[in-house]
């Protein structure tokens, strides 16, 4: 396993090389992931990247791990939030005014997913995950307690302590991982649909539509 002094140096390797291929760091040094691995469970540390049309990414690792992730995520809550309009927000929300505006949104899109009936909701989990499902991207579904489908996560892994460790692998892990990413991205975006009930915006559901 590297030292943390070995870790440190990984980190600053991998950030000279985030920005030799023209992405940008937005925050180093953080903590935002954990991960199983072999059983046990790590916090990762690394970078918040952006890439490409604004394209987030993570990269991170542990001490005690020999390899680093190349982590793209994103919200299925937040994909339904974003087609909200104020007046299903209100509905969803009555008497909760008071909230911010994201967190609104984000509640009322959590409420609106709980809808969904569990077959279509399996369907929607089953379809994402063989549309991401390529290459050597891994491919992680997230769900809360109740099944209810709230993120997922593409990933590869870098080897920073290896002696051949280059921007090209940087480059590659990259741009397979965004790449997969955003396509998920656009997956959900013609999937998943409003249909707003007019007469009670309160009663508005979720349409899928998977081009069958």
């Amino acid at each position: 396993m590297p030292s943390s002094e070995e870790f440190d140096q990984a980190l600053d390797t991998i950030a000279e090389y985030v920005h030799a291929i023209g992405d940008e760091i937005s925050e180093e040094n953080v903590g935002s992931l954990t991960v199983e691995v072999r059983g046990e469970e790590y916090e990762l540390t690394g970078h918040t990247c952006v890439g490409e049309e604004d394209s987030v990414y993570m990269i991170a690792g542990h001490p005690d791990l020999e390899f680093f992730y190349v982590v793209y995520a994103l919200s299925v809550t937040g994909n339904v939030a974003n087609q909200l309009d104020e007046s299903i927000v209100d509905g969803l929300l009555e008497g909760q005014e008071d909230l911010d505006d994201t967190v609104r949104k984000r509640r009322a899109a959590k409420m609106l997913l709980e809808r969904l009936p569990r077959g279509d909701m399996d369907a929607l989990k089953a379809y994402t995950f063989m549309f991401l499902s390529s290459g050597h991207n891994n491919t992680l579904l997230h769900s809360d307690e109740n099944g209810v489908f709230e993120y997922y996560t593409v990933e590869n892994q870098i080897f920073p302590y290896e002696d051949d460790f280059s921007i090209r692998e940087v480059q590659d892990a990259v741009q397979s991982t965004v790449t997969g990413g955003r396509r998920g991205n656009h997956l959900l975006r013609r999937t998943l649909f409003i249909d707003k009930d007019e007469d009670d915006p309160s009663e508005s559901e979720i349409n899928l539509n998977f081009g069958w």
